[in-house]
């Protein structure tokens, strides 16, 4: 079997490589030029230079192949970079789908995340059948996820096979550029004084795997799964992850209000001086107050989806850095 992974240089797209290597496939993947190649160190790949955003070097990329693992995304939560992640998220997912319809790929998988899903109403978990909010498309990550997934859609009404998942809060070992991986560094090291109000699901970036290859295997054509582990407060993830690093934990709840204006004051510094992503943006801050709870049951049923519990996770995670000598 071959297959095209986009996306292939990040956290999970790197970690999907190497399964899919590891069960004997021919894997082609879709990179710019600057990407850095370390989390892909070692696995043997074909390289094709080229962005989602450009059309062209789509179609040579997915010539012969079974399967496209479409993970290619802007995880942004700046709005100074809006415009970049809507070419990224909703454009670069349209070139995708059609280069596939093109190629007539046997199946795509589109990465999405529970962000398209949108935030949960105060009554629970939210499922695969939530209707995606006003307040919900006020965050412009959520937004561009979930106008991606209307893409594929498209392209599913018009013969595309496509399967879509949505991961939530993903964690483990590989995450060379602490994405969720600085909450374990920062605490480890006591840099992280404060914990918020809110919550998130947590899931592990090799479930996560297993769950898009068998989303591959026994997805319904067009239908979307959640792959999310357990549903925690973020005081509830502090906690955990200060007891498996034997640290102290941060026993401090930052009031939203005042991390969303600390927030504004460091958009400011980052848009005029540093012209980088700031360390906390408003965006950050209004989730780091909500409870973005998500159920996984239909993963469970359809693609056996188990998560491992989070202490396991965290455990891996930790001594990944370690061997790594990051911390």
């Amino acid at each position: 079997m071959k297959a095209l992974v986009t996306g292939a240089t990040g956290f999970l797209g790197a970690r999907l490589c190497r399964a899919l290597r590891d069960r004997g496939w021919e894997v082609a993947i879709l990179r710019r030029a600057a990407s850095p190649l370390a989390p892909l160190e070692g696995l043997e790949l074909t390289h094709h230079v080229g962005d989602v955003t450009e059309p062209a070097t789509l179609a040579p990329a997915m010539r012969g192949a079974d399967a496209v693992f479409h993970l290619a995304a802007s995880l942004s939560f700046w709005r100074a970079e809006a415009d970049a992640q809507r070419r990224i998220n909703v454009e670069g997912t349209r070139n995708v789908v059609q280069a596939a319809l093109d190629a007539r790929v046997k199946r795509l998988v589109h990465t999405s995340s529970v962000a398209a899903v949108g935030i949960p109403t105060p009554y629970g978990p939210a499922d695969e059948l939530l209707p995606f909010s006003p307040a919900s498309a006020k965050i412009n990550y959520f937004k561009t996820k979930h106008e991606a997934e209307e893409e594929v859609r498209a392209a599913v009404a018009r013969g595309l096979d496509a399967v879509i998942v949505n991961p939530s809060a993903v964690f483990g070992p590989g995450d060379y550029r602490f994405q969720s991986g600085r909450v374990i560094r920062d605490i480890h090291r006591r840099a992280l004084p404060a914990y918020t109000s809110g919550g998130t699901s947590v899931v592990d970036v090799d479930d996560v795997v297993d769950g898009h290859l068998a989303a591959f295997e026994k997805g319904r054509k067009g239908e979307r799964y959640i792959l999310g582990g357990e549903n925690l407060s973020w005081e509830e993830i502090f906690r955990k992850v200060a007891r498996e690093v034997g640290v102290p934990a941060p026993s401090f709840r930052a009031p939203t209000a005042v991390l969303w204006l600390a927030a504004g004051a460091l958009e400011l510094h980052a848009r005029f001086l540093t012209h980088k992503h700031p360390l906390v943006t408003r965006e950050m801050a209004v989730l780091g107050g909500l409870h973005l709870f998500y159920d996984a049951n239909k993963a469970a049923g359809t693609l056996a989806f188990r998560p491992r519990p989070f202490a396991e996770t965290i455990q891996r995670t930790f001594q990944w850095y370690k061997d790594k000598g990051m911390l």
